[in-house]
């Protein structure tokens, strides 16, 4: 067991580099997860919306909604040849 102590012990994840280098193997590419989180909030404001009654709540999840809209890339142009 003293082995795996020692193992443990010598890797430097207290490190800030050792901690950056494990946080990027655990958690995908900024990009992927941002636009994974942007999905489900959109998907999330607008269930609630359909579910609620509540007039300020209603009001909030609109605010809500159109902000987390307007992060979305504007799509890309057609250009008709």
């Amino acid at each position: 067991m003293s082995g795996i102590r020692q193992a443990a012990d010598s890797s430097d994840s207290t490190s800030p580099a050792g901690k950056r280098s494990l946080l990027s193997a655990l958690v995908p590419s900024g990009g992927a997860m941002q636009s994974f989180i942007h999905r489900k909030n959109l998907e999330n404001y607008r269930k609630q919306l359909a579910e609620t009654k509540d007039a300020a709540e209603l009001s909030l999840l609109r605010r809500l909604l159109a902000e987390e809209e307007a992060k979305e890339p504007p799509a890309p142009r057609r250009e008709d040849g």
